[in-house]
């Protein structure tokens, strides 16, 4: 059966080495019926190029290209190329415009690995076999007309947006350390990015270029949101004069939180590992594991808790491995603790305070359960030192004193989220909008104002000095970012406050790399990789999808061709967007006779040379 598809398969593809000729005179004589001609003669032959094309769609063949030469209206000589070439393929190009689509949806849209995209291909053709370095080199040229696709729609999609009323922009950066920052614009209604940069810092004046930029291709929004990053609200005011910008009440929140809970959180941990409570319990599960797993088979057979939990009847009578069980649950249920929590991270979840709260809640328990005698007498000895452990780390005066401290800050964190109405929301909490109608804007200035007014209160009459930290800590936070949190009435119609869906953007993509290089650090990435790559976000966008590619991603070959025809050199952009190895000299270099006299001639040569 395998055999009788690759025959039919091979029977529809085209004859290995086959040449196809390209001439844009025939071509004009098929559409048009009359040739064009000079005075009754044919433009004549310049020369004729061949070559070896790999499309997705034909296979290999060797494309034969007659280049004509012809004379404009103004008698200037100009040569005339194959448009059906052009269309099929990017000049100097070996590789077609519906492959380098490919590979670079594969690659950067779905997250595959080139082995795999090979492989593919392979399975897919029937004989097309791509070096791993030419897919590489082809998730390049995708990006590079991508890119070139986007600014060249960049009119079009500034007058669909028009049409739909004033924009928003979500403006932020992403980095690894030790990479450029990729630094770029979203639109928030539709959520499609505009555009991005790669920019050496965060500074006002590399973002400012950026913002003129993005203000030129799409026109001024009208308000800006960004994160609590003074070099960015300094960008706003200088590239965009009159055009308010906010600061994003998700990451108002987020820095509060980290000033309210690092400090006790950190004594809270410092306190648990002095304890070694978490590793005398690792120890004890690995015991009682080998236990139940290396003693006799009856034993391991015997196992009652499942069954018992889900209310069904014992099918074996009471044994001894029933309270060792008990003691395993115990303890996977203190180590589910970031269950507890809402996918937000830190500061939104502090997960060493959701541990102390299971660790007392069993200590507890098992307090109640070893006091009744039936067990006590019968339940194992590991089950005891349990107890006796989480009642020596519980009752620790220093652990008390920095629970009490982290329930207190965290309370009074939770309370300023519900003021701001920042509880999780949505499947990716962390990426969600939480907008907000005018009216609910204006409900939260005014709960904000009140909040304000009682810490101011509570300073003055509470002689706590905890309280009065975390009190003066809120009130410093939101007297500092009130006016940039929530507009006057009337100038926040859209609703938009926070950056939450272009962080969501940066994740994704970062998420792509990560599944595409099977490496978790992306330094080496980010260096390599050009800005276009974070509008790769923009191809899952329905809305995006319809106005820049006419409904449909398979559109992108003919999109590509037709932004290749006006667009720039392939050559001048790799160069310009290639990672350099600072320093490092090439090896035939390094292999050449006499290096250090060399070396040193010519540095003295430049150095005379710049003296005189």
């Amino acid at each position: 059966m395998r055999a009788q598809i690759d025959e039919i398969r091979q029977s529809g593809e085209l004859p290995l080495h086959a040449q196809y000729t390209f001439d844009e005179f025939d071509a004009l004589v098929s559409r048009e019926g009359s040739p064009p001609t000079i005075e009754g003669v044919r433009p004549p032959v310049l020369k004729t190029t061949r070559r070896k094309v790999v499309t997705l769609q034909y296979g290999v063949l060797e494309a034969r290209e007659v280049i004509r030469q012809t004379e404009t209206a103004d008698g200037r000589t100009a040569l005339v190329h194959s448009t059906r070439l052009a269309e099929l393929v990017g000049s100097g190009c070996s590789y077609a415009y519906d492959l380098i689509a490919k590979v670079g949806l594969e690659s950067f849209v779905h997250g595959r690995r080139l082995k795999d995209i090979q492989r593919s291909l392979e399975e897919v053709t029937g004989s097309l076999w791509i070096p791993t370095s030419s897919l590489d080199e082809l998730r390049r040229r995708f990006l590079f007309h991508l890119g070139q696709v986007h600014r060249q729609s960049a009119g079009t999609l500034c007058e669909w947006l028009q049409q739909r009323g004033g924009m928003t922009w979500l403006i932020d950066g992403t980095l690894e350390p030790g990479t450029p920052v990729f630094f770029g614009v979203m639109e928030a209604h539709v959520n499609i990015l505009l555009q991005s940069w790669k920019i050496p810092t965060e500074n006002a004046d590399d973002m400012v270029p950026c913002l003129q930029e993005a203000a030129q291709m799409f026109g001024d929004p009208c308000q800006i949101l960004h994160d609590l990053n003074v070099a960015m609200g300094l960008a706003c005011e200088t590239a965009l004069k009159g055009v308010p910008h906010y600061i994003c009440h998700f990451h108002f929140a987020s820095d509060v939180g980290e000033d309210l809970l690092t400090g006790p959180q950190q004594v809270l941990v410092s306190r648990l590992r002095e304890s070694h409570l978490q590793v005398r319990l690792r120890e004890q599960r690995k015991t009682q594991t080998d236990w139940l797993r290396n003693g006799p088979e009856e034993r391991r057979a015997s196992l009652l808790l499942q069954p018992l939990l889900r209310g069904d009847q014992p099918s074996e009578p009471w044994n001894e491995a029933l309270g060792r069980e008990v003691l395993l649950a115990f303890h996977f249920w203190i180590l589910d603790y970031a269950s507890d929590g809402s996918r937000q991270g830190f500061p939104f979840d502090p997960y060493p305070l959701y541990l102390h709260r299971r660790l007392l809640q069993a200590q507890k328990a098992l307090a109640r359960l070893l006091a009744v005698p039936a067990v006590a007498v019968r339940a194992p000895k590991a089950l005891h030192n349990m107890r006796i452990l989480l009642s020596d780390y519980c009752g620790d005066a220093r652990v008390v004193a920095a629970v009490d401290h982290c329930e207190l800050a965290f309370t009074e964190f939770q309370r300023l989220r519900a003021v701001l109405r920042l509880g999780a929301a949505g499947q990716s909490p962390m990426h969600h909008g939480y907008d907000l109608t005018q009216d609910g804007a204006q409900q939260v200035r005014s709960a904000l104002d009140q909040l304000c007014h009682e810490y101011r209160q509570r300073l003055a009459d509470s002689g706590d000095d905890r309280e009065r930290k975390i009190c003066t800590i809120i009130l410093s936070h939101v007297e500092k970012y009130l006016p940039q949190l929530v507009p006057p009435a009337g100038q926040n119609p859209d609703g938009f406050r926070t950056t939450n869906p272009l962080e969501g953007t940066w994740c994704g993509s970062k998420r792509a790399c990560r599944q595409t290089q099977g490496r978790q650090k992306l330094t080496r990435s980010f260096n390599a990789l050009p800005s276009e790559l974070m509008l790769v976000a923009n191809l899952g966008n329905r809305d995006y999808v319809d106005v820049v590619l006419d409904g449909s991603l398979d559109n992108l070959p003919a999109k590509f061709a037709a932004a290749a025809r006006s667009g720039g050199s392939y050559a001048s952009w790799r160069t310009k967007n290639s990672s350099l190895n600072v320093g490092r000299l090439p090896r035939r270099l390094l292999c050449q006779d006499n290096l250090l006299e060399v070396l040193r001639d010519v540095y003295v040569s430049q150095c005379k040379e710049e003296a005189a």
